[in-house]
């Protein structure tokens, strides 16, 4: 797939140039999330895959549903893709640049967005990334499923560089833990109310996707006779 390798390139920038760059676009020059930027791309990616559903629909005569299934496995996978490419590149040397940028950023001022109506879609998305579709016995794990062909010393690698990864999302998170209760009271109950947010809605989707599963196997089949 060539869009995780662009994500990874587009995400460690070699030069002083593109890491400027690649920083300008992410956070401002007091270290806060370009919020309007990261909502318009939220909103572009909304449209684009609902758009795709219905042409696809319309064009190949399929019936609805079944289009909408095959999409909605076509993006999982994208989604999968996407998310193992920005995983291990936080534990690889390349992701160096990556990993200063999420140090820096104000997760204070983050946080309070995230708990705005602008950023209910992101959580939603947060939440989205965060249960499993219902087709793995909602099991959801960060190594993820190589359902590609690829070479011992790869697999190698790639384990490496995830429990690379594990550490540095634990240093983040802690560094980020620091910098709520450094920020005072408010700022310590706004990360919490985020969370309780994110935790509900976790469980939602999961008895959500744990009905929807026991539904469709005793749906009754339809079985055609031949005439």
């Amino acid at each position: 797939m060539a869009m995780p390798w662009a994500v990874r390139r587009s995400l460690s920038p070699g030069t002083l140039k593109g890491i400027e760059a690649l920083r300008s676009t992410v956070l401002t020059e007091d270290d806060k999330i370009q919020w309007s930027r990261l909502v318009e791309l939220l909103e572009e990616t909304t449209v684009n895959e609902d758009d795709g559903v219905v042409s696809d629909s319309l064009s190949d005569g399929i019936p609805e549903n079944e289009v909408t299934s095959n999409k909605g496995s076509t993006e999982t996978a994208k989604k999968a893709a996407m998310k193992d490419a920005v995983l291990t590149l936080l534990g690889s040397p390349e992701g160096a640049v990556l990993r200063k940028l999420l140090a820096d950023l104000d997760s204070v001022d983050l946080v309070k967005r995230l708990l705005s109506k602008e950023g209910k879609r992101l959580r939603r998305q947060a939440v989205a990334s965060l249960v499993s579709d219902g087709g793995n016995n909602g099991e959801s794990k960060i190594e993820g499923d190589i359902v590609r062909p690829v070479s011992k010393e790869s697999v190698k690698l790639r384990k490496k560089q995830i429990k690379v990864t594990r550490k540095v999302l634990v240093a983040l998170m802690s560094q980020h833990l620091r910098r709520q209760w450094k920020a005072g009271p408010i700022a310590v109950a706004r990360f919490v109310l985020l969370l309780l947010r994110v935790g509900l809605g976790v469980v939602r989707k999961e008895i959500f996707n744990r009905f929807r599963s026991v539904t469709n196997i005793l749906k009754p089949r339809s079985v055609s006779v031949p005439l």
